[in-house]
């Protein structure tokens, strides 16, 4: 499972959000929210917010995410994925926040293609044929730029935070 929020920063995400959803809602701008001095999408993002995310990047990668492999039983990923061409099969493994790492060591030997997304891009170990480290900033410019196809949970943060910078 993914990175635990903090008392603290979960209770600022609730303010902000609540905020900016009385100000949707009521049609007037009567809270002017503060933002982090340097705002990031994966600020924003929850654990569950940040897997639909990865799941839903891969998919437009021709990756198919079978919803019912996500259990809370598989600890070692986060879901299974099939490949709509090659019907190669894959495992995703996610985890937010500045202070957990993701060992590419630790996924070498799983026996299938093996999917790693930390959003501040904390990877450590050796690189390994089957084990791919999805890039922070190449999932920030997709959500960025695929805005439309995002759940609101999600989009609501991409509509706040400044954009990226084009690469």
């Amino acid at each position: 499972m993914c990175w635990e929020w903090d008392g603290q920063l979960q209770a600022e995400r609730s303010s902000i959000y609540s905020q900016l959803l009385w100000n949707d809602i009521s049609g007037i701008n009567q809270y002017a929210p503060q933002f982090p001095e340097d705002p990031d999408i994966y600020t924003f993002l929850d654990d569950i917010e940040t897997e639909n995310a990865v799941a839903i990047y891969l998919q437009m990668c021709g990756w198919l995410y079978l919803p019912a492999s996500r259990q809370p039983d598989t600890m070692g990923y986060e879901y299974i994925l099939i490949h709509r061409q090659t019907f190669e099969r894959a495992v995703v493994q996610v985890k937010t926040g500045n202070t957990t790492q993701l060992n590419r060591d630790d996924f070498a030997g799983f026996g299938e293609r093996v999917f790693l997304f930390q959003s501040y891009g904390k990877y450590t170990g050796s690189q390994h044929a089957q084990v791919e480290c999805i890039d922070p900033d190449v999932l920030r410019i997709f959500l960025f730029n695929n805005r439309d196809i995002l759940p609101q949970s999600i989009r609501r943060w991409v509509d706040y935070p400044p954009p990226p910078p084009a690469p």
